[in-house]
């Protein structure tokens, strides 16, 4: 975000699970079972599979294609 601009994302939800969300933040880190991360950027889409916490779990689409967590708070209206 550039300074002065008002940040317009929202959180995912229990009611969101099973829904494919798309991705505001520029970058959003896929946290992996196995350790590993990816990187989805603004546009790529995630299925919420359990929402509504800190993090939400589901899968990433996108350049990604894996299963993983993200931080809640960064996807579209």
């Amino acid at each position: 975000m550039c300074p002065g601009e008002v940040w317009l994302g929202r959180g995912a939800w229990s009611t969101d699970n099973g829904r494919r969300l798309t991705v505001c933040a520029n970058n959003l880190t896929v946290y992996r079972p196995n350790g590993s991360t990816c990187t989805l950027v603004a546009g790529q889409t995630f299925t919420v599979y359990s929402g509504g916490s800190e993090w939400v779990s589901g899968h990433a689409w996108g350049n990604c294609g894996v299963d993983g967590q993200v931080q809640n708070g960064w996807f579209c209206y």
